[in-house]
């Protein structure tokens, strides 16, 4: 969605800070560095919030453009990535 909507490269996405709302417990968990304004935000429209303790979802993520496959692996949990 970030390089689809927000025009971001994949480092850019993958590295962003992330929100989730999982049906339960009824909440959205959020990353450190999302901006508080977004926090209030949600919080004026009913929904409950907290900080996830660690990390949130860890991902490795492709993206395919006319002239290369651009990858990122998450700095969450370490690792790179490897091309041919």
């Amino acid at each position: 969605m970030r390089t689809l909507w927000f025009h971001q490269n994949i480092k850019e996405a993958v590295d962003a800070p992330r929100i989730h709302h999982q049906l339960y417990p009824m909440e959205v968990q959020y990353e450190y560095g999302v901006l508080q304004q977004v926090i209030d935000g949600l919080e004026a429209m009913g929904h409950k919030t907290s900080r996830y303790k660690d990390a949130g979802s860890i991902i490795c993520a492709l993206l395919k453009k006319s002239d290369a496959i651009y990858a990122n692996a998450d700095f969450r949990k370490g690792g790179d990535v490897y091309g041919i």
